[in-house]
C-alpha cells in the first residue's frame, strides 16, 4: 500500500490530494498494527508475570525430585 500511486489521468489539484490521502491510510494502518503488536506485547508480559509469580527455581537436585515424588538413588 505504501507504493500505490493515484491515476494518471487526474489534475494535479485532485493528484495531489488523492496521494496524500494515500500517504496518511498508509500511515494509519501502521500505526493500527504497532498499536496491536503493542497490546499483545503487554497481555504477554502481564500474563508470564502472573504465572511464574513467586515460583523459585529448583536448585537443589533432590528438592526437585522429592517436589516430583521421585526418591533419591542410594
Amino acid at each position: 500500500m505504501g507504493d500505490a500511486e493515484s491515476p494518471e489521468n487526474l489534475d494535479p489539484t485532485l493528484n495531489m490530494q488523492v496521494e496524500r490521502v494515500i500517504d496518511e491510510a498508509f500511515v494509519s494502518g501502521y500505526r493500527v498494527v504497532m498499536l496491536v503488536a503493542t497490546a499483545v506485547a503487554l497481555v504477554s508480559a502481564i500474563s508470564a508475570a502472573r504465572l511464574i509469580k513467586g515460583k523459585k527455581p529448583k536448585w537443589d537436585a533432590e528438592e526437585a525430585q522429592a517436589d516430583r515424588g521421585e526418591t533419591a538413588p542410594a
